[in-house]
């Protein structure tokens, strides 16, 4: 009868998964320096050096909370995930043999190969002139590094920003290389992560009393940095202070952007909503409110209703393009005669449906919109197409022009853009 096998050990386990990568990186080491030399050189190495260059090879990158910082063990092992699968598949291209590496292998194996080229001397094995001629314009190519850094920095961006939550907490990461760390002859490729928990005040408007959070983003490497305002952008008068007033978002106004524009996804909104503080575009509405243009990626999408309360600027609420209370929307009213519940009933007061209906295809809906000045919903639709989560078919044009009661030959005639003076008034427009 057969003896039954020994299940393996777990230092039998580790023992064969370090042999099985320590088998894969030598297999890729020889196959880029194949590549690099067009000929086998790894062949002129002595096998006993070639030992001391995996003892001193570049470990993968590795993310791990900064000293100080919470992060959960959920979200580090969400950007762990998404970190992983996104430096495996990008190519980077290295032109002189057109080889192309993923980013993770340039920073383990390709780094590994660059500290074996500063580390060769011609007298330490017969070949290693030879060797070291062979490796050097690959190890000296300023090119191809720069496009690794860049390509790492945009990485590093994207998980933070992609994590980040006004309300919640901001997220950034920083890169380093540590050098012969515990004891061992590697170095690691180290991403911290950091985060700061978004700092929360009670604001009291109107009688009513909302939580509001500091307005801010992160920066890979720079870390977080806070909105401010100058009091004299919001108002003609002389002050004697002119210093900048931090920004707070009341809980209404991310529930609005979230509700309204309802086919992007939370952090590019908050990221955006930053980047419109940071380079204001400052209004009056015709009762005296400030509004703030929001812009997602340079494209105007709708307003921020603020207030100024003591010493702070607090963002009251998020209107839309087409609400009312903005000066797009009171000028669709006008045009069509459409008043807030309409627009409800339509939904166009949501992105989702310039996004996600045929009503830009129709001449007439698209001349009443443009003519009251929602043209960027039309760019939003033709620009950034792969932030946009799409969503069932909304009304389409045809239903909108019978509930407008339009034929599809007649197109009414519109109000023109230029005469929102009524609304705006330009003396007291204030952009930057």
């Amino acid at each position: 009868m057969a003896q039954r096998k020994k299940k393996p050990s777990g230092h039998q386990l580790q023992a064969i998964a370090t042999a099985q990568h320590k088998n894969e990186f030598m297999r890729k080491l020889k196959l880029i320096m194949y590549s690099i030399a067009g000929e086998d050189i790894c062949s002129l190495i002595p096998l006993a050096y070639l030992e001391t260059i995996y003892s001193i090879r570049c470990y993968s990158l590795k993310l791990v909370p900064a000293e100080g910082h919470l992060v959960s063990p959920v979200i580090l092992n969400n950007m762990k995930s998404f970190f992983s699968a996104w430096v495996k598949d990008q190519p980077i291209p290295y032109k002189p043999n057109e080889l192309k590496i993923s980013l993770d292998d340039f920073f383990t194996v390709g780094m590994t190969i660059i500290k074996l080229y500063y580390s060769i001397n011609e007298n330490m094995f017969p070949a290693a002139g030879k060797v070291k001629s062979a490796l050097q314009d690959f190890c000296t190519d300023k090119e191809t590094m720069n496009i690794c850094a860049k390509q790492l920095c945009r990485l590093l961006y994207v998980v933070g920003y992609f994590y980040s939550d006004i309300s919640e907490r901001y997220y950034w990461l920083s890169y380093g290389l540590e050098i012969n760390v515990e004891g061992k002859f590697g170095s690691n490729n180290l991403v911290s992560v950091y985060s700061h928990k978004s700092e929360s005040i009670q604001v009291k408007i109107n009688g009513l009393v909302r939580p509001a959070s500091k307005l801010g983003w992160a920066m890979d490497f720079k870390g977080l940095e806070w909105a401010t305002i100058k009091p004299s952008l919001l108002t003609k008068e002389v002050l004697p202070n002119d210093e900048p007033m931090n920004i707070y978002v009341q809980s209404h106004a991310l529930m609005r952007l979230s509700e309204r524009i309802d086919c992007v996804m939370s952090s590019i909104l908050h990221q955006n909503m930053y980047s419109s503080f940071v380079e204001p575009k400052i209004y009056f509405d015709s009762h005296h409110n400030l509004l703030i243009e929001y812009r997602i990626y340079g494209t105007r999408t709708g307003y921020f209703k603020i207030d100024i309360v003591g010493n702070i600027v607090v963002v009251r609420t998020f209107l839309f393009l087409t609400n009312n209370g903005t000066p797009e929307g009171e000028l669709l009213g006008k045009n069509t005669g459409l008043k807030m519940l309409d627009k409800k009933y339509l939904i166009i007061d949501k992105l989702s449906t310039f996004i996600s209906s045929d009503i830009g295809t129709s001449p007439q809906l698209k001349k009443i919109f443009c003519d009251s000045g929602c043209q960027s919903l039309f760019d939003l639709h033709d620009n950034n197409g792969g932030i946009y989560q799409k969503t069932p078919l909304k009304p389409t044009s045809e239903f909108m022009l019978a509930y407008l009661g339009w034929n599809n030959t007649v197109i009414p005639e519109a109000v023109p853009v230029q005469k929102q003076c009524d609304f705006i008034n330009p003396s007291s427009l204030i952009q930057r």
